[in-house]
């Protein structure tokens, strides 16, 4: 037994004057030029790059290699692979199990720049060209006989210190730069196909500190969280539509189980920070509450968010996504009020729009773009004119369009009922407008638009179908194009007599008023009060203008019947038209000019060239000789009959003024024309 004892204790020396010679020798052998030769040969084989290095350092106890200022150069990218230096340490206990197990490998200051094109992300080198045949075999043969049976490699644990990143993305223009700067690893555990890797990587992107942890296999499995705070969003500006800004900051966190191609897991977004701009019609303003939570996936090129929740200020809104095969979003929410995002809508505030909107499962898809579900509207409300318009009901999302049946429109305390559409949703939307109302205050109606006292009053029966860009409302006025049906029965148009204003137009004709006896004792003062019997008539618009051909009103004792044109925005008035007077009114004129009233009084005519003002003013014209003849037919014969036919001559030439006069006698007084005298 001694002897055995002392033998081993031979073998152990030996085994330790070995392993000192080794110490010794080994630093020195891979010092000589031949071997750094055969290190770089080695190396441009693999990587396709030269590699240079500037002390190359070996251990045995432990077994340790340490490479100092490495640098890969050349290759299909300018700009190299370095690092300050790359240390390796060998466990070695495994050794005796045949098993290379690399105990700690340490990368300090690596820099690394990748880059990415249509064709994906270029790796930094570039392997030699696959040999064919017999000669690949041959050498495939000759390489596994060179490597030892029966070892494995692992690795326990890889660090990566002060690393930096870069990430050159040429797929958008201009290209960007991501940089990866500060980056510090720690992988643990087995790097093998199947085996579980703990990792643990701080880094930051700009300012912004990102965190990483969590499991990873080689195969591509997935168990991470990760954390991004402060990340400045101007950076993803190449990455949106061009009217689209971003400016602020946003934090991410995000869980992912699975692999890369497919995984799930919960993801919280904060864009409180954020400002989002959209061309001038959106702005989120910095510092107003944003935050979208949920459950993101991922399966092959579609990401889906499911229970997702979107909190915009004080509002709750339920979201789901998905981006393939269309994106599409699902929205939910209970009413909320608008007016609070006035500051992000700036078509919101200056439209003074208030009331409460509620989501009933509206899904929008694009490319094209197709509306479904309900929107709805409780007293949603805009000025109209001097007051508010408030709509409440029901719009259905169908495509392109939205639609709303049986709507209640509310206009300065008077309700409608309305069919609204909203066309073209993805270009330039337009209106569509079907409006019934059975009998609304004129008046309250016309003083809520216009903002003064009306001078129409009466119930009003109105209904219409128009259509109008969705715009301001002068521009509205200017839009809108359809038919309007309206009566008022009765009504009255306060202080405005059609009456008055046409016997003074008859007065500026040729003192044909005073012919009327319209003198002092104001004989015909009890026909010109401004009730009246109906107000009717269909208007044409488009323009900004309103036509009719049949606009009537109705006085007990005359009616007037206008056609022409009504301005929208300014009120003014452009009719032509005529005057019927009836039986009382009749006799009274007659009255007024023979000084005793006739049996029974006539319809009669009295033509208007031009009604002009506006509707609070309206000013009748009428030309003078129409005056003369209107004047004339109530004349009966003496001496004013001769002093009209002298006017009539004067005006129509001579002799000109019996043949009127006759003439009006037989048609416009109901007479009929005298037989000539017998000569």
């Amino acid at each position: 037994m001694k002897w055995l004892i002392r033998g081993g204790i031979v073998v152990v020396g030996l085994l330790a004057l070995a392993l000192v010679g080794l110490a010794v020798a080994l630093p020195r052998l891979i010092e000589r030029p031949e071997v750094r030769a055969q290190i770089q040969a080695a190396a441009r084989d693999a990587t396709g790059r030269e590699l240079e290095y500037e002390k190359l350092a070996v251990g045995l106890l432990p077994p340790r290699l340490m490479v100092e200022t490495v640098r890969l150069s050349g290759g299909p990218q300018t700009k190299p692979i370095a690092a300050d230096r790359i240390e390796l340490e060998i466990a070695l206990l495994p050794l005796l199990a045949r098993t290379v197990l690399v105990d700690t490998l340490v990368v300090a200051g690596p820099m690394l720049e990748l880059r990415r094109t249509a064709a994906g992300v270029a790796l930094p080198i570039e392997r030699p060209a696959s040999k064919k045949g017999a000669e690949a075999a041959d050498e495939r043969s000759a390489a596994d006989a060179s490597e030892p049976a029966g070892f494995s490699l692992a690795v326990r644990e890889v660090r990566i210190e002060r690393g930096d990143l870069t990430l050159l993305d040429s797929t958008v223009s201009p290209a960007v730069s991501w940089r990866l700067e500060d980056v510090d690893l720690v992988a643990r555990g087995r790097l093998a196909e199947a085996l579980p890797v703990s990792i643990d990587l701080t880094a930051k992107i700009g300012e912004a500190p990102l965190r990483v942890r969590g499991d990873v296999t080689l195969g591509g499995a997935l168990d991470l969280e990760i954390a991004l705070a402060d990340f400045a969003l101007a950076a993803l500006g190449p990455y949106l539509p061009r009217e689209t800004r971003l400016a602020g900051s946003a934090d991410l966190e995000l869980a992912v189980a699975g692999d890369a191609e497919r995984f799930s897991g919960p993801l919280a977004l904060e864009l409180t920070d954020a400002e989002i701009r959209r061309g001038d019609d959106f702005r989120k303003p910095a510092g107003e509450r944003a935050r979208l939570t949920g459950q993101l996936e991922r399966a092959g090129e579609a990401y889906r968010l499911r229970d997702g929740k979107l909190l915009l200020r004080d509002t709750t809104i339920d979201v789901s996504a998905e981006t393939a095969p269309r994106m599409r979003v699902t929205l939910a929410a209970k009413p909320f009020a608008v007016e609070g995002f006035g500051g992000w809508l700036p078509a919101l505030a200056e439209s003074g729009t208030r009331g409460s909107i509620g989501l009933d499962q509206v899904g929008v898809t694009l490319d094209p773009l197709a509306v479904k579900g309900g929107i709805l509207l409780d007293g949603v409300g805009a000025p109209v004119g001097e007051t508010q318009g408030l709509l409440t009901g029901r719009l259905e999302g169908q495509g392109n369009a939205l639609r709303g049946e049986n709507l209640e429109l509310r206009l300065a305390e008077q309700r409608f009922r309305i069919g609204l559409d909203v066309d073209d949703l993805a270009g330039t939307p337009r209106t569509r407008v079907r409006l019934d109302s059975d009998a609304v205050d004129a008046g309250k109606l016309v003083a809520g638009l216009s903002g003064k006292p009306s001078t129409l009053e009466g119930p009003l029966e109105l209904a219409g179908d128009v259509r109008a860009p969705l715009a301001g409302t002068d521009e509205l006025l200017r839009a809108l194009a359809g038919k309007l049906t309206m009566k008022v029965s009765p009504g009255r148009l306060r202080g405005v007599s059609l009456l008055r204003s046409a016997f003074d137009a008859l007065g500026s004709a040729g003192r044909a008023a005073e012919l009327l006896g319209k003198d002092k004792r104001g004989r015909l003062e009890r026909f010109q009060k401004d009730s009246f019997e109906t107000l009717a008539g269909s208007f044409d618009i488009r323009d900004g203008l309103a036509r009719t051909d049949d606009l009537r009103l109705v006085y007990s004792d005359y009616q007037v019947d206008l056609r022409g044109v009504l301005g929208l925005v300014d009120q003014s008035l452009d009719f032509k038209g005529r005057l019927t007077v009836f039986e009382d009114l009749d006799r009274a004129l007659a009255e007024g000019v023979a000084g005793e009233a006739p049996p029974r009084g006539v319809k009669r005519e009295l033509p208007l060239a031009a009604v002009k003002g506006t509707l609070d003013a309206p000013r009748v014209v009428v030309a003078p000789e129409v005056a003369l003849q209107f004047a004339a037919s109530y004349y009966a014969g003496g001496e004013r009959r001769e002093k009209l036919e002298r006017k009539i001559d004067e005006k129509l030439g001579g002799g000109a003024g019996k043949q009127v006069i006759d003439l009006l006698d037989s048609v416009l007084g109901g007479g009929r024309p005298k037989e000539p005298a017998p000569q």
